[in-house]
C-alpha cells in the first residue's frame, strides 16, 4: 500500500523541500493508520500530530482490505493520505499478486506496479481523490 499512497501523494502534492519536522509528522501519522478505519475519526492526536484533523477513513471492504485515512494538519497547512501496511490474510494474498503492469493513472510517471497494489489503489482511488480535492 505504501506504493499507491506514495504515487497518489506525489501526483497531488505541491513539491515542498524535505524537512526533519515534516518527516516526523509523516512517521507519526503513518503509525496511526494501524488504529483501524472504525477508530480513526475519534483518535487522540499527540506529539508532532497534535491538532491533526481527520476528515475521512479509507476502507476498501474485506475483499482487498485496503485501509487508511485522510486529513489535514493546520499547523503546516498540509493534507495527508495515510495507508496501513499489510496486516491481514487478505492483504498478504493481495501482496502475492505480483505480476507487473503499467500504472496508467499518471502515464507521465512511466511507472510500473504489481497488480495487487494496483487493485488496492483502484478500490479507493475515486473517494480518496475527491476528498483531497475537497480539502484543497
Amino acid at each position: 500500500m505504501k506504493t499507491s499512497s506514495l504515487l497518489l501523494a506525489t501526483a497531488l502534492a505541491i513539491h515542498v523541500p524535505y524537512s526533519d519536522s515534516q518527516a516526523n509528522i509523516s512517521v507519526m501519522l503513518a503509525a496511526e493508520a494501524h488504529c483501524g478505519h472504525d477508530n480513526i475519526m475519534e483518535n487522540t492526536w499527540i506529539g508532532t500530530a497534535t491538532g491533526f484533523v481527520p476528515t475521512m477513513p479509507i476502507y476498501s471492504g474485506i475483499f482487498l482490505d485496503a485501509e487508511g485515512y485522510i486529513g489535514y494538519l493546520p499547523s503546516d497547512q498540509s493534507i495527508y493520505v495515510s495507508f496501513r501496511g499489510s496486516v491481514s490474510v487478505q492483504n498478504w494474498i493481495t501482496d502475492f499478486v505480483a505480476t507487473y503492469t503499467r500504472y496508467d493513472t499518471y502515464p507521465e510517471c512511466d511507472c510500473w506496479v504489481h497488480d495487487g497494489f494496483l487493485w488496492a489503489q483502484q478500490s479507493v482511488y475515486t473517494e480518496v481523490l475527491a476528498e483531497v480535492q475537497r480539502l484543497k
